[in-house]
């Protein structure tokens, strides 16, 4: 099902137009960097797939220091394309990597991963608050996006 990843992308903001046509706006480049130390940032996540237009089940891995999500998806049969945009809010606790994994479920293929390096800026002052508090809300308001983006589990109660 999925050929690869056409275009992965975090900004600051996304607008959607009555159209159809998204703008993505504040585009980061390969690096994200915290104006504080621990800090974070409010991102989008917009990823575009090239598919076989078969159709099937997909997990996107979200990881880094002191994140992780999944989220499982069916990516509809038909298009030879297929777009997720949704907002993460992403601590930045320690120097590392923020990868997004893509895993094609149905056929098991390797997986396609892109990456962004997660710094600070030099200087970058002492917030007030730890680490541990920035990750568990960070977390949890990503936790949330997800879950509203899951389909129905059968026999659950919404």
């Amino acid at each position: 099902m999925i050929l690869g990843i056409r275009s992965g992308i975090l900004c600051g903001e996304l607008k959607r137009h009555p159209d159809g046509v998204i703008d993505y706006l504040d585009i980061k480049s390969d690096t994200i960097a915290s104006l504080t130390r621990p800090g974070g940032e409010n991102l989008w996540l917009a990823i575009t797939l090239d598919v076989d237009g078969l159709g099937g089940p997909l997990t996107l891995k979200l990881d880094a220091p002191h994140f992780e999500h999944r989220l499982s998806v069916t990516a509809p049969p038909g298009p030879l394309s297929t777009s997720l945009n949704f907002p993460i809010a992403l601590p930045i606790t320690e120097e590392g990597v923020l990868s997004v994994t893509v895993i094609d479920e149905a056929r098991r293929t390797e997986p396609f991963t892109i990456k962004w390096r997660l710094d600070f800026y030099d200087n970058a002052p002492d917030p007030g608050f730890t680490a541990a508090e920035l990750n568990d809300k960070a977390n949890d308001y990503t936790g949330k996006v997800i879950a509203s983006l899951q389909p129905p589990r059968p026999g659950k109660a919404h």
